[in-house]
């Protein structure tokens, strides 16, 4: 005797589904444990990214899948200003960007300090690890999973 199809199982570590795309969106409602947006703005993910993350979920009649976003890393001596990007600006505009995601529900966010075209010159990675590990002193509570 034979029976199937076999329930669908998904052992192995949670899956992150990328994009902006209303594709993308259904995907991540679809398959995804998690949403992994990137390159974006905390006004975009605020007024669209989670609105239509949301009305997908609704129309798929699906649970909203966690936001897990990239965040491109790039600490500036000097405060940007409006549209910049979540990840940019000066510590204090980071740490912001990590409580607004923190407030938002992300439940976790990857901290990327590498920019696609960059060159890596000598001495960058040493770099891009002292500022992941200022933020980490100065920024995050590691322990209580939280930023100060």
């Amino acid at each position: 005797m034979h029976t199937g199809p076999l329930p669908v199982q998904r052992p192995g570590p949670p899956v992150w589904v990328g994009g902006h795309s209303r594709g993308a969106l259904r995907r991540a409602v679809r398959l995804g444990d998690a949403w992994h947006p990137t390159s974006v703005s905390g006004e975009w993910l605020l007024g669209v990214g989670l609105p239509a993350l949301r009305q997908v979920a609704g129309e798929q009649e699906r649970p909203v899948p966690d936001v897990c976003p990239r965040i491109k890393l790039r600490v500036t001596a000097r405060p940007l200003g409006p549209g910049r990007l979540l990840g940019e600006g000066t510590r204090a505009q980071i740490a912001d960007d990590l409580g607004f995601l923190q407030d938002l529900g992300a439940r976790a966010v990857v901290l990327d300090p590498t920019y696609p075209g960059d060159r890596r010159e000598a001495g960058r990675t040493a770099r891009d690890l002292d500022v992941l590990e200022t933020l980490v002193k100065e920024v995050i509570d590691v322990d209580a999973g939280c930023v100060r």
